[in-house]
């Protein structure tokens, strides 16, 4: 026992021994961080975990680019039970903050096969899937701090200047979890998902509750790797434009597409690589009437391998002129595998652009073949997976996308006990119709009814008239213009040229593959072959279908194959069956089965997809009974996180479960879901299938199924007033729009009125039906009638400079902000007209220069509603003249210039006769003072407009790489502005500081983009009057310099392009009192479009450090050598190790060192943010030279924000004090701060020695002192 505790006490002298001589013995590399502490991680900063990645001290670093993001630390067993717990509270609990405008892209990449990121060099292939990662920070304002379900929204890919949408696509996926890793520890802090929000596919994060307690206001280097080939370039035209990734720009070149003529041959194909169980597949219908209505045709026995000519110098017809019929029920029929269900079929008629025109086609209106390149597509059939899909008549453009309801496929449903074979006969009884047949298994196992999808077209032939005409499937058939029509027989006519054509051929031109001055032959082309003239009116003959299948949970993953059977006969083809192949990869294959783990998974039995809000509980059985588990009977349905850290939904997650057999039952379904049709209905409830928990082998993964509550469809139509007649007759109406939606049997349901511009809805009228029950046979229609806008007489509408309103509150009267949070009120006071003279004459004395010409009407200022409007019930006589005077705007915008009564500046309206005038109007007018306007007429829907202008010169502050600088809570870079107010005398002379000149702006601060404030509001350009600003810097980043002088910029009205612009920048000094020329920092014009963009310079102070020997005196001729990073993607992920082969630091260009004789000084320079390498490669006699290194990391601030030693041994650690930096060299003899594992070890282990001897002597001594007591207790006895 004694000697125990002395062996105890031997180690504790070595672990001792080696923390107060080697307090980095432990970590592997010294560190230090510009606050002297150990810690480089706050409860309120945070890195990712993929950033912090253990270095190993003899290996040496690991580089970043060796760790996928998707490879950081999974989250603990604990973890992602948290996550399962917190996923009700986040189905429930609405987001708190949307933090969006706080995120910044820190850098994207788009990656290709070999890893290389696109780039001017490297260009982007059209019809190519990439990889994509980018790393993003957060950073909040104020005394904000993230709570959980706060979010944030990151816009996904964007070309700037063509192919500005569909320019990229992106595959959805499912939330997956994210780490941070604070003060060492690795934390789940939220999910992130690409998803599609209907207009534009973004990435969405959702702070959990992980962040609780942790006051984060601060995340930095988070990255986010997205699955391979996760995003794919659709943009064909040639070229290099700036690509936007959240606000992120990065210059990429485009690689000219490509077109190659199609083979004219049907096909089924898988489309992509499937994903969340996920499959598509793409069909192509009638391929071969493309390239008959393009001039060829079929002769096999001219052309035996082909079957076509194929020649589009020599073709046998002219445009449009021939088609060979098919058969009369154009037919496919496509059977899934056991359990897979549809999600979404779309059918599309598809219009393709022309390769090999000749230079006589458009003559002779004969050349050209068809492409697999759509120039137009428009849908006839959008399912969603529960039936067809319209345009409502809303305008937007995702709806603007979908057929009308009479262009539209029909949907036919099974007939109970109806068999395959009759319900095909049904389908094929009539074009346009289609269906999907459910065979179930006699058992009802919802993993056996194999589902077959039918579609029947009709026949696509001459004089047929089964088929949906192009011309019908846009907002208006023709464009007004015309072209000619030439037949095989040599007969001209003239034809209009129908909108698709022209919307065809401006996609041809604005991919790229023609140039401007082949519009008249693509919107020929077009016209002819595929328009009302050619041999079948018009009529589609080419379709796409797009299926999307989901497969069973339980499926496994791999190669998936579909077989569809092509019912079609045409020239080329013969009915015949077609087989598309894809990879599946099923995500809720990839769950770890513990062995007290059991998952419950929700699932719908119709559509596969999960069941999030279900509750259950857990029983286990009890011989011939079942018993509740305790604390396991309220169980909710959510997310769970999957091995690759994907949230999976619908799952229930049970652990710490004992030895037994168990089930889940089903206390409450979730919402619009029939318990008792579920295949897993026992009679009583909704049942699992029992499992057994052994304790040895993997846990139980169940699934559970529940059927949605039959619903039939009914419409609400909505009819608003025509110009001029009376609302009282029913036929005074059109249809403006129409909502489809869906509801139980025998439901009844009320109509809700929609906010229609121009029209407000009028519940007195008796043509309204505005409620009504849901019919299985789906013929419910209710309607709502709206007259035109009965507003206050006197009502103008605002409007900015594009055309936009510019309302101030919402539908429900909330004040609107934007993404900063400051409110976005538009706000005016209204004067009438009392004075004697005529107003036009009144030389824009308004209501403050001449006040008793004027009576204010409104007590509080009157704001814009949520259209837009200005409406003033007090003012009913419209023969009088009102003064409107805008008293504020939305933030950024141009408020009119109304400070000094003698300039006021507002709009005098006079509604009766339609009368405006734009003041001010004295003798010299400045026309950038008045404001824009619009009479009221029937091009503008009969509207009084009053308009708006955004300012067009923007400060911003950057370093000199031209990188934003912008504030934080931890470093502050503010200004002030001042206005010139002495007219137009030159300022030059005279200090900013004098009284002439207005401070306009006070110390305000530089946001995320660096933006300043915005300028330019008065002067013309020359010499008559400029508008002049002095823009003094208070305040920068502890690394930059701040200037000792201020910017002088004069800016002025551009009277022959309508704008303000910058006519000069100057930088001035005051020197006792007089103004100097200075050293100006920087600066930058650019424009971007209308608006002119200043960027003021900051530069950086060099950075140095002191060497020093062991007694901190100064130590002269040192000798270093100092590494940058490698350009590009090399410096970024290569190795630390500057001897590996793909080491980071440009090892072949050092910079030399050397400490000063005098102070000990070694001067680094002027270092940008990023890592550098620093070997010191000579010291002085008697020295220890280190066998290390130091990487050296510079922040944005222009600051070192720690210093890492790496190698073995380690390198001394640098010190600091009082914010300078002194690196210490010792003499051979004496002890380092940090040094070799070995020197330490020997030091240690003698230290070890001397206390293990003196522990064997004591306890010698101690045995003797035993013994000896012994031996005189035996003589005492």
């Amino acid at each position: 026992m004694v000697l125990r505790k002395e062996i105890n006490m031997f180690f504790l002298i070595i672990t001792l021994s080696l923390s107060l001589l080697f307090p980095s013995f432990t970590y592997g590399e010294s560190e230090v961080s510009d606050n002297s502490t150990n810690e480089t991680v706050s409860s309120s900063e945070f890195l990712s975990s993929a950033k912090l990645l253990p270095t190993d001290p003899v290996a040496g670093s690991t580089s970043s680019s060796d760790h996928k993001a998707s490879e950081a630390s999974e989250p603990s067993e604990s973890e992602m039970t948290a996550a399962v717990q917190e996923a009700d509270m986040q189905s429930r609990v609405m987001p708190l903050m949307n933090y969006s405008p706080n995120v910044t892209i820190d850098d994207w990449k788009i990656l290709d096969d070999t890893g290389i990121a696109l780039s001017e060099v490297n260009p982007a292939q059209s019809n190519k899937s990439y990889d994509f990662e980018f790393t993003w920070s957060l950073q909040l304002s104020g005394s904000d701090k993230l709570q959980p379900n706060d979010t944030a929204i990151i816009p996904f890919l964007k070309n700037t200047e063509w192919a500005v949408d569909g320019g990229w696509s992106v595959a959805g996926s499912d939330p997956v979890a994210f780490n941070a890793t604070v003060n060492g520890v690795s934390k789940q802090i939220g999910t992130w998902q690409v998803r599609h929000n209907g207009t534009d596919n973004e990435i969405r994060i959702v702070f959990g509750t992980g962040v609780t307690g942790l006051d984060i206001s601060k995340i930095t280097g988070v990255k986010f790797t997205l699955s391979k080939d996760s995003v794919s370039c659709y943009t064909s035209k040639g070229g290099t434009q700036l690509v936007d990734f959240g606000g992120n720009k990065k210059a990429i070149r485009f690689t000219q597409g490509e077109l190659s003529h199609s083979n004219a041959y049907g096909f089924k194909r898988g489309v992509g690589q499937g994903s969340n169980s996920k499959l598509q597949y793409s069909l192509a219908v009638n391929l071969a009437s493309s390239l008959e209505l393009s001039g060829d045709e079929v002769n096999w026995s001219s052309n035996p391998a082909t079957g076509f000519y194929q020649d589009p110098t020599n073709h046998p017809h002219r445009w449009g002129e021939h088609l060979v019929d098919t058969n009369d029920h154009v037919y496919i029929e496509d059977e899934l595998e056991p359990g897979v269900s549809v999600s979404r079929l779309n059918i599309s008629g598809m219009v393709r652009i022309p390769v090999d025109l000749q230079s006589n086609s458009l003559a002779d209106k004969r050349g050209g073949r068809p492409t697999g390149s759509i120039a137009f597509e428009p849908l006839v059939l959008s399912d969603n997976g529960k039936g067809p899909t319209y345009n409502t008549g809303s305008g937007t453009a995702e709806d603007s996308k979908k057929p009308t309801e009479a262009n539209s496929f029909k949907l036919l449903k099974q007939n109970s006990g109806e068999s395959k074979s009759a319900f095909s006969s049904r389908v094929k009884s009539a074009p346009y119709q289609y269906g999907i047949y459910e065979a179930k298994a006699v058992d009802q196992d919802p993993l056996k009814t194999v589902r077959t999808i039918m579609v029947h077209f009709g026949a696509i032939k001459k004089g047929g008239n089964d088929q949906r005409k192009f011309s019908q499937l846009t907002d208006s058939p023709n464009s007004g213009k015309t072209t000619t029509k030439i037949t095989d027989s040599g007969a001209e006519s003239t034809v209009l040229i129908p909108n698709f054509a022209v919307a065809a051929a401006e996609n041809a031109i604005s991919r790229g593959f023609y140039a401007e001055s082949d519009r008249d032959l693509l919107e020929a082309y077009f016209t002819l072959v595929y328009g009302d003239s050619n041999v079948i009116q018009g009529q589609i003959s080419t379709y796409d279908i797009s299926l999307h299948v989901k497969y069973p949970p339980e499926s496994s993953s791999g190669e998936k194959s579909n077989t569809a059977y092509f019912d079609l006969k045409n020239a080329l083809e013969n009915p015949k069956s077609l087989t598309g192949r894809s990879s599946l990869s099923n995500p809720y294959g990839d769950i770890a089965l513990n062995p007290d783990t059991a998952y419950l998974w929700k699932i719908d039995q119709d559509t596969n997809e999960p069941l999030n809000n279900a509750k259950f509980k857990l029983q286990k059985k009890d011989g011939l009974n079942w018993t509740d588990v305790s604390g396991q009977t309220s169980l909710t349905t959510g997310e769970i996180t999957n091995l690759s850290g994907e949230k999976l939904q619908g799952g229930i997650k049970v652990e710490g479960l004992l030895p037994g057999t168990y089930r889940f039952v089903e206390i409450e379904s979730p919402t619009g879901y029939d318990p008792e049709e579920s295949s897993d209905w026992n009679g009583s409830a909704v049942v699992s299938k029992e499992f057994v928990i052994s304790g040895t082998a993997n846990g139980a993964s169940v699934f559970v199924r529940n059927k949605q509550k039959e619903t039939y469809p009914y419409k609400v139509e909505h009819w608003i007033q025509k110009e001029g007649e009376p609302k009282e007759n029913i036929n005074s109406f059109s249809l403006k729009m129409t909502d489809y939606l869906f509801g139980e049997a025998n439901e009844t349901v009320n109509a809700s009125p929609k906010m229609i511009l121009g029209y407000q809805y009028d519940d007195a009228l008796p043509h309204n039906v505005k409620t009504g029950v849901i019919r299985k046979d789906g013929m419910l229609v209710l309607k709502l009638y709206y007259t035109i806008s009965d507003a206050p007489p006197f009502t103008l509408y605002k409007y900015d400079s594009d055309g936009n309103p510019i309302p101030s509150v919402d539908e429900n009267g909330n004040i609107l902000v934007d993404e900063q949070g400051r409110e976005m009120k538009v706000t005016f006071d209204v004067y009438e007209y009392i004075g004697s003279n005529v107003l036009a004459d009144a030389n824009g004395k308004g209501p403050a220069s001449v006040p008793d010409d004027w009576k204010k009407v409104n007590n509080s200022p009157v704001m814009t509603d949520s259209l837009g409007r200005i409406s003033v019930p007090e003012i009913t006589d419209l023969d009088k003249y009102y003064a409107i005077i805008e008293t504020s705007t939305y933030p950024e915008y141009d408020l009119p210039y109304n400070s000094d009564s003698s300039r006021q500046v507002f709009w005098a309206v006079q509604l009766k006769e339609n009368k405006a005038i734009s003041y001010p109007n004295w003798v010299h007018p400045y026309e950038f003072d008045k404001r824009e306007f619009e009479k009221a007429s029937a091009a503008n829907g009969n509207r009084f407009i009053l308009k708006n202008r955004q300012p067009e010169i923007a400060l911003y502050k950057v370093n000199e790489q031209g990188e934003e600088m912008p504030s934080s809570d931890k470093q502050k870079v503010g200004f002030d502005i001042y206005r010139w107010e002495n007219g137009g005398t030159n300022p030059e002379p005279t200090p900013y500081t004098h009284n002439q000149w207005k401070k306009i702006e006070s110390d305000i601060s530089t946001a995320q983009d660096g933006y300043i404030a915005n300028i330019g509001k008065t002067g013309v350009k020359g010499t008559v009057k400029l508008d002049w600003y002095a823009i003094v810097e208070k305040s920068t980043y502890s690394g930059y310099e701040k200037p000792d002088g201020y910017w002088l910029v004069a800016t002025g009205w551009n009277k022959s392009e309508q704008k303000f612009e910058i006519l000069e920048v100057k930088y001035k000094v005051i020197d006792n009192g007089e103004v100097k020329d200075g050293n100006d920092p920087g600066n930058q014009i650019k424009l971007e479009s209308k608006a002119s963009k200043l960027y003021l310079t900051n530069k950086l102070k060099p950075i140095s450090f002191i060497k020093e020997d062991g007694k901190q005196d100064p130590l002269a001729g040192v000798h270093f050598s100092f590494y940058k990073p490698k350009e590009g993607e090399a410096g970024e992920s290569g190795s630390e190790d500057p001897k590996a082969a793909d080491t980071k630091w440009d090892v072949a260009n050092p910079t030399e060192l050397i400490s000063s004789s005098n102070t000990g000084e070694v001067m680094l320079g002027k270092l940008t943010r990023g890592d550098y390498l620093l070997v010191e490669t000579k010291t002085l006699p008697g020295y220890q030279l280190p066998a290390g290194s130091w990487i050296i990391t510079v922040n944005s601030y222009g600051e070192i924000e720690t210093i890492r030693g790496r190698g073995d041994p380690l390198p001394p650690a640098f010190r600091i004090e009082n914010g300078n930096y002194y690196l210490p060299n010792y003499q051979k003899n004496s002890l380092p701060q940090a040094g070799g594992y070995m020197r330490i070890f020997w030091i240690v282990a003698g230290i070890g020695l001397l206390g293990l001897a003196i522990i064997i002597l004591q306890n010698r001594k101690n045995i003797s002192i035993k013994e000896k007591g012994k031996e005189d207790g035996a003589k005492s006895e």
